[in-house]
């Protein structure tokens, strides 16, 4: 008898746990150890396109953890709580309309970039993933794997109640647009310096007194009027659901308005103060940059009056750490005569950063990426399955090449140094030390001796030619793989930087370029003014750059 008890407590151990695992199973696709997370259903391509577009950023399991997320401000969006920015509801619960916009257009003012040359069906498929992952990450938190509740949830619990707090509600009733007026603009003055003012500033630029933080801590800067940016669109009717629905995540609040003719006034009053073309210049969109073949290329000269007869293609930048004062966009010329391209970068910048002589200096600087791959790799350096063939330009480099700096230079603060001309070492006065390069010995040079590409005074180009397969993956393929040549001017507030290549590639990471065909490219600068360096940058997404026959 006992024995008979015992073996149904088994049993029932035994089903209860090949319950716990089925459910699981359920929300989770069962994997080998190491490979992705995908949650099962039926999403179409989603999966696939969220894991290696959408979570390097997001996270795999849409918790805002991607790999990049540290390198981003303002964060991207944790989808376990909810709450999406652009949102038509009176609950701000979004409908699938809402997120489509928001994965067609992307966010400006922030790295989201936009998704609209997808197509349709499977932008509407990623709208179901992104809701399925949302709700995941609910049911994990409220059964506290997540952090969440001090007393965690059955997963039937949890099940329910994120069911219940994700559901749609009703949308928000927009009422006809108001003419706008001066007595109007007058009324949405005031409407706006008594609600408005704290946070966005008397006049709109983002400058009020008001210290905030969004939903998870983070630290929040208020939208700058004035520079006619906006996440969603700066239409009338998107701006009312901002001020009728506020901005789930952030401290944007709802408003309540006394009626639709307050509501439209202060709608008109924000548009008035709005910089005209703003949202256009900041907009992103795939483009084809087509090279020109030509006779006359205009080889490594950026002044060279050959590049003022191309019309330039331009490409809205957007900063992976948002700021208001930044590089707009870049504009691109190209032309190849058969054997080598040329492409041709120029950017406004009011200062000219290239000096790193001491540790709180950055360099300004470009890069250019490409990908032959029909189906491109995330636009941030790639990833492990396809490599990215990147040409990095700096302006201290240029400078080096320039000035005849490009000799490693003792310190000229220091009472003595070493002789590096001779085999053995000699107590030296530094004025004696040898300035010839031919004279150095590079074994006393650490980055020098140990093949830094970076620290060889015999670099023979302001730009060098990298491979990256992902984040942290970075490649040289060392002095013998430097095929691209480059050369930068700053000028009037300006810089022009030329890169050459031949078409044909030397290495496996190298591109390989052919007429009538095309390649993906990326584009990435960095204002050092601003200290941006590394992953602190500003970026495109991937366009097409088209090798005319």
């Amino acid at each position: 008898m006992r024995h008979e008890k015992r073996g149904k407590a088994v049993l029932w151990v035994l089903a209860t746990l090949a319950l716990v695992v089925a459910v699981f199973l359920v929300m989770r696709r069962a994997s080998p150890a190491g490979k992705p997370f995908v949650l099962a259903g039926n999403f179409g391509n989603a999966p696939q396109i969220y894991l290696k577009q959408c979570a390097p950023c997001h996270g795999e399991e849409g918790f805002g953890d991607g790999k990049a997320a540290y390198l981003l401000r303002p964060r991207p969006r944790d989808f376990s709580y909810g709450k999406f920015i652009l949102v038509s509801t009176d609950n701000r619960i979004p409908t699938d309309e809402d997120l489509l916009r928001t994965i067609s257009r992307g966010l400006p003012g922030s790295a989201m970039p936009p998704w609209s040359h997808l197509p349709e069906d499977d932008r509407l498929s990623l709208v179901r993933y992104v809701r399925a992952l949302a709700h995941y990450g609910k049911v994990k938190r409220l059964m506290g794997q997540k952090g969440g509740p001090e007393k965690p949830l059955t997963r039937k619990a949890a099940e329910e109640l994120a069911t219940y707090q994700f559901e749609i509600g009703q949308p928000l009733s927009v009422p006809p647009e108001v003419p706008a007026s001066e007595a109007a603009l007058k009324r949405g003055r005031q409407i706006y310096v008594d609600t408005c003012a704290k946070c966005h500033g008397q006049q709109g630029k983002g400058d009020g007194p008001e210290a905030m933080e969004d939903d998870l801590g983070f630290r929040a800067f208020p939208r700058d009027f004035t520079s006619g940016i906006f996440k969603g669109s700066p239409e009338g009717k998107e701006l009312a659901y901002r001020f009728m629905g506020g901005m789930p995540g952030t401290p944007m609040p709802s408003t309540d308005f006394r009626s639709p003719d307050d509501l439209w006034a202060t709608v008109h009053y924000v548009l008035s103060i709005v910089q005209p073309g703003a949202q256009e210049r900041v907009t992103q969109h795939r483009q084809t940059i087509t090279a020109k073949k030509t006779t006359e290329l205009a080889a490594n000269d950026p002044a060279s009056p050959t590049w003022n007869q191309i019309q330039p293609t331009y490409l809205a930048l957007m900063p992976l750490w948002w700021r208001d004062e930044r590089v707009e966009g870049v504009n691109v010329r190209a032309v190849h005569d058969g054997q080598n391209l040329a492409i041709e970068l120029n950017w406004k910048d009011p200062t000219e950063n290239a000096d790193q002589s001491h540790v709180t200096a950055f360099t300004d600087g470009a890069a250019m990426q490409f990908s032959t791959a029909p189906d491109p790799p995330f636009f941030g350096m790639g990833d492990a399955v396809d490599i990215v063939n990147i040409w990095m330009w700096k302006a201290v480099w240029q400078r080096d090449l320039v000035t005849g700096n490009q000799a490693p230079q003792p310190y000229s603060s220091a009472m003595m140094t070493f002789d590096m001309a001779v085999k053995k070492i000699e107590p030296t006065p530094a004025a004696q030390v040898p300035s010839k390069l031919e004279d150095r010995d590079p074994r006393f040079y650490s980055g020098w001796g140990a093949g830094n590409l970076i620290s060889n005074p015999k670099r023979p180009s302001s730009v060098e030619n990298l491979n990256a397969k992902g984040f942290g993956t970075l490649h040289s393929p060392g002095m013998g793989g430097q095929i691209v040549r480059g050369t930068g001017v700053w000028k009037n507030g300006e810089w022009r930087v030329v890169f050459v290549r031949s078409l044909k590639a030397r290495s496996k990471g190298d591109i390989e370029f052919r007429p009538g065909q095309s390649v993906r490219i990326g584009f990435a600068i960095w204002d050092g003014e601003h200290r941006e360096r590394d992953g602190q940058k500003s970026v495109t997404i991937w366009h097409d750059l088209a090798l005319a026959q």
